[in-house]
Parts: structure tokens; C-alpha cells; sequence
């Protein structure tokens, strides 16, 4: 696939995981849902989110899935710990 660059250290498969009693997935992969649950804004403010941090991630080179962002990524810029 070219010259595409690979962001993500583990191909884990998506777990479910329970946290204070909401139910998520644990992928490398995070979507609207649980990004709006994580900061508390809304659904259509969370895929103006995604659509921003994958431009830039497309912009250094890297593949995007639309509606999704790469969860190590999107903890990072957003500086929230893993135990989250």
C-alpha cells in the first residue's frame, strides 16, 4: 500500500470493556460515541474531532478510516492518560 506509515504499536482485536457502568469498545480505532462520553460535547462536535486529527495524520503520511481516528493518537493530542 506505497508509502503509508503505520501509527498503531499492537493489532489487538476490539474487547468490551464495562467502565462506571457504560459499555465500550477497547480498539485502536475510537469513534464519535466515545469520544463525546470522553470530553462531554456533542456527537456532531466529536466528528468535526475525527475529521480534523485525520487530516493531520493523512498529512504526515498515514492511512485514515472515515467516522474513526486512531485511539493512541487522538489520547495523546488530547492528553488523557491510557487508564482511561
Amino acid at each position: 500500500v506505497g508509502d503509508y506509515k503505520v501509527l498503531f504499536k499492537s493489532t489487538r482485536k476490539c474487547r468490551s470493556t464495562t467502565k462506571g457502568g457504560d459499555r465500550m469498545k477497547e480498539c485502536m480505532f475510537i469513534k464519535a460515541d466515545e469520544i463525546r462520553q470522553l470530553l462531554g460535547i456533542s456527537r456532531s462536535k466529536a466528528y468535526q474531532i475525527i475529521r480534523v486529527l485525520n487530516a493531520e495524520l493523512k498529512s504526515q503520511g498515514y492511512m485514515v478510516l472515515n467516522g474513526k481516528v486512531n485511539r493512541n493518537y487522538f489520547m495523546k493530542k488530547f492528553m488523557i492518560p491510557e487508564e482511561v
